[in-house]
């Protein structure tokens, strides 16, 4: 066994300086778990919280009939965003990391898409989402909020009527 040498400093001998606390979104504490769902349909990428992780079959012919109604003809397709993306404490898992690591997913599925605009369906996701969307050129992307997500309109379809008022200017979106 190796020892290692010991200071033997004389003088005035600092005592240990306090511990630095950590900054907040990297304290231990609760982590907000959550799983979002990005449909690209034409031109429009749809985002969606999905409280059970799945998008059902159902919620996927819902979106590409808004999208049909907005002019999209193209085919669905679907991926997932969960966070967080690992359990490591010491890496930042707070709130605005989370929201950094969303924007850049969803920057990165808008230029391999060619996607124009963003629907934000039901507060869930739109809580996740943030106010707005910039591209990593600097230029915003159209973002509507609709008022239910997909899970909503299916229970109750009458708030079809809110979420197709919301989502209705984008229509001049699809050949912009």
């Amino acid at each position: 066994m190796l020892e290692r040498p010991v200071s033997r400093r004389q003088g005035n001998v600092e005592p240990p300086s306090p511990e630095v606390p950590l900054p907040a979104s990297r304290s231990p504490g609760p982590v907000a778990h959550f799983t979002l769902c990005a449909v690209v349909a034409g031109p429009f990428l749809w985002l969606e919280a999905l409280p059970n992780e799945v998008l059902g079959k159902d919620q996927v012919r819902l979106i590409r009939g808004m999208a049909q109604a907005l002019g999209a003809v193209n085919a669905v397709q679907v991926s997932q965003f969960d966070w967080p993306p690992h359990n490591n404490r010491q890496l930042d898992l707070g709130e605005e990391a989370a929201r950094a690591a969303l924007h850049s997913f969803l920057a990165r599925q808008m230029e391999q898409q060619g996607c124009r605009a963003i629907v934000v369906l039901g507060e869930a996701a739109a809580r996740h989402f943030g106010d707005r969307f910039t591209r990593a050129s600097g230029v915003d992307t159209p973002c509507v909020t609709a008022p239910a997500s997909t899970a909503d309109m299916l229970a109750d379809p009458q708030q079809k009527r809110a979420v197709w008022e919301a989502i209705r200017p984008l229509r001049s979106t699809r050949t912009a």
